[in-house]
C-alpha cells in the first residue's frame, strides 16, 4: 500500500482527493425555497434527519406541516443543491494518468494492456493493473502510450479506498485522527461508487452510530443496501468485470460475461436487477458510440481500398467500373466494415449500415475527378473548325474510354471514388468546388500555328474543353 501511495503522489499529488466531487457543507437548517417540476414553489425547511434516499421531507413554512416529495419531483438544480449540501450526491471518479501498452503475442496477435508503469528492469516493464503487478517482456512491447484511465483499471477498489482514507482531510477527523461521523459518510459514498461494498457497509454503519447526526437515518438505509449488495458479491464482481471489458471495448467478451451472469441469476434481488439493467444500458450506449465512430472513420477508407483493387483488374472498362459501383460496391463496403468490427463484437450488415448512418459528422474530405471531369460535366465550348497544324491534324480531346485506358491507377481510383460519393447517396455532400485546368488555365482551348502561319485553336486535350477539374466535398 505504501508503494501505491508513492505511485499516486508521483503521478499527481492529491489525485484521489481531487477526483472526489462532494461537499462537506453543513445541512440546510433555515427556510428554503424549493421548486417542483409541476411548477409549484414550496417555502419551508428541508429536514435532513427525516429525508430518505428516495423522499425529501420539508417542513412547510406556511402551514407548519411536514410534506414529502420524491427527489425526482424537484427541479434538478434545487435537488442537486440540497443533496450536495447534505453530502448525498454520489462522488465522481475522474480519470487519472496511466499507460496503454501494446504487446505482440504468439501468432502475430496484438494485445492491449492498461495500467500504470511503475518500474522497469533490463528485460521487463512492471505495470500495476487491476490491483496486481504484471511483468511485461520488453521484447514483446510494440508501443507505450500515455492515456487517462479509470483508476480502477490500475488499482483495486479496496486499494483506492485505503489510500483515500489515508489522505482524508483533518476537517473530517476527530482529535485522535479517526474519521468523524461525516468523515465516515464521505468514505462510505466514495467506496460505494468504487464498488468496495464491504468498506461502504462498514463506514455507513460507523456514520449511523452518531445519534446526533442528521444523516443517521440515511446512513442506516445505505448500510442495509450495502448488506443486500454484499449478498450478491460474486455477481457484483462479475458485473465490474463486465464494465471493465466495456471500457476497453472488448464488447464480445462483455456480452458473453453479462449473458452468463443473467443465466446464473434467473431471479436476482431488486438491487442486483437494477445494476444488471444499468450495465446493459451502459453496454448498449458504449458499443453504439464506439461503432458509430469506427464507421465514420473507416467507410471512406474501405471504399477507396475496394475501388483501388477494382481498377487494377485486367480489361476493366469505365462502363463496367461504374456499373459495379452501383450494383455491388455499397454492400461490399458494409461487409468489409462488419468484418472489421467483428474483431470486437458480432456485427450484422444491417447494423454496420445503421452505425454508418448515425456516424458523427466530422471534417469534410475532398476528392477530385481530375482530368476526367469532362466525363460527368458535359461539353465545353464548341470545337473549332477542322484544320492542320505543323504536326498534322488538329488534336482532339479523348473520349471517356480513351481517357480511362490512358489514366493511371491513382487517377482511375480518384475518379471512381468521386463518382461513387456523388451518386451512391451514402455520403453528406458539400458544395462542389472547381479549379482551373492546369493545361488550358481555364479557357477550355489550346492553340497552335498552322503551316501557313494561321493560329488554330482546338479543345483542350486534358479537360476536353470543360475548363475546370471538379472537386467533391463529402463526409
Amino acid at each position: 500500500m505504501n508503494r501505491l501511495r508513492r505511485n499516486v503522489i508521483a503521478v499527481a499529488p492529491g489525485l484521489l482527493l481531487t477526483a472526489l466531487v462532494v461537499s462537506f457543507a453543513p445541512g440546510v437548517a433555515v427556510a428554503d425555497v424549493l421548486r417542483l417540476r409541476t411548477g409549484e414553489v414550496v417555502k419551508g425547511r428541508p429536514v435532513e434527519e427525516l429525508s430518505t434516499d428516495t423522499l425529501c421531507v420539508v417542513e412547510d413554512a406556511t402551514t407548519g406541516n411536514l410534506r414529502k416529495f420524491r427527489w425526482d419531483l424537484l427541479v434538478p438544480a434545487d435537488r442537486e443543491r440540497l443533496q450536495k449540501a447534505w453530502g448525498r450526491l454520489p462522488p465522481v471518479i475522474e480519470p487519472v494518468p496511466g499507460h496503454l501498452v501494446t504487446l505482440a503475442l504468439e501468432g502475430g496477435i496484438l494485445n492491449e494492456v492498461r495500467g500504470l508503469l511503475v518500474s522497469e528492469t533490463d528485460t521487463h516493464h512492471r505495470m500495476m493493473s487491476l490491483g496486481r503487478h504484471l511483468d511485461l517482456e520488453k521484447t514483446r512491447v510494440r508501443s507505450i502510450e500515455k492515456v487517462r484511465l479509470d483508476p480502477r483499471l490500475i488499482w483495486s477498489p479496496a486499494q483506492i479506498v485505503r489510500d483515500f482514507i489515508f489522505q482524508l482531510p483533518k476537517t473530517l477527523r476527530d482529535e485522535g485522527g479517526l474519521p468523524t461521523a461525516r468523515g465516515h459518510m464521505v468514505i462510505a459514498r466514495y467506496a460505494e461508487v468504487l464498488g468496495a461494498y464491504g468498506s461502504a457497509c462498514h463506514h455507513f454503519g460507523q456514520a449511523a452510530k452518531d445519534e446526533s447526526a442528521p444523516h443517521r437515518k440515511f446512513a442506516r438505509q445505505k448500510e442495509a443496501q450495502m448488506r443486500a449488495l454484499l449478498a450478491d458479491a460474486q455477481a457484483l464482481t462479475a458485473l465490474r468485470r463486465v464494465r471493465m471489458a466495456i471500457q476497453i471495448r472488448t464488447f464480445r467478451k462483455a456480452r458473453e460475461r453479462l449473458d452468463a451472469l443473467i443465466e446464473a441469476h434467473p431471479t436476482p434481488s431488486e438491487q442486483l436487477a437494477g445494476r444488471i439493467a444499468a450495465t446493459r444500458t451502459y453496454f448498449d450506449e458504449k458499443r453504439r458510440a464506439h461503432f458509430e465512430r469506427e464507421a465514420g472513420r473507416h467507410v471512406p477508407r474501405l471504399l477507396r481500398k475496394l475501388v483501388e483493387s477494382k481498377v487494377k483488374e485486367k480489361g476493366i472498362g469505365i462502363g463496367d467500373a461504374t456499373a459495379w459501383t452501383r450494383r455491388e460496391l455499397p454492400e461490399l463496403v458494409f461487409a468489409a466494415l462488419a468484418e472489421r468490427m467483428a474483431r470486437r463484437d458480432d456485427v450484422s450488415l444491417a447494423e454496420a449500415r445503421a452505425f454508418w448512418e448515425a456516424r458523427p459528422r466530422r471534417a469534410w474530405t475532398v476528392v477530385s475527378y481530375g482530368s476526367g471531369t469532362f466525363i460527368v460535366s458535359g461539353s465545353g465550348p464548341r470545337p473549332p473548325r477542322k484544320g492542320r497544324t505543323k504536326g498534322g491534324l488538329v488534336p482532339k480531346p479523348p473520349t471517356r474510354d480513351q481517357w480511362w485506358a490512358a489514366a493511371s491507377p491513382r487517377q482511375r481510383t480518384d475518379w471512381l471514388v468521386a463518382f461513387t460519393v456523388e451518386r451512391s447517396g451514402l455520403f453528406d455532400l458539400g458544395e462542389a468546388k472547381t479549379v482551373a485546368c492546369a493545361t488550358c488555365e481555364g479557357t477550355g482551348l489550346e492553340s497552335s500555328r498552322a503551316q501557313d502561319g494561321r493560329l488554330i485553336q482546338f479543345l483542350c486535350r486534358r479537360c476536353g474543353g470543360v475548363r475546370t477539374d471538379r472537386l467533391v466535398r463529402f463526409r
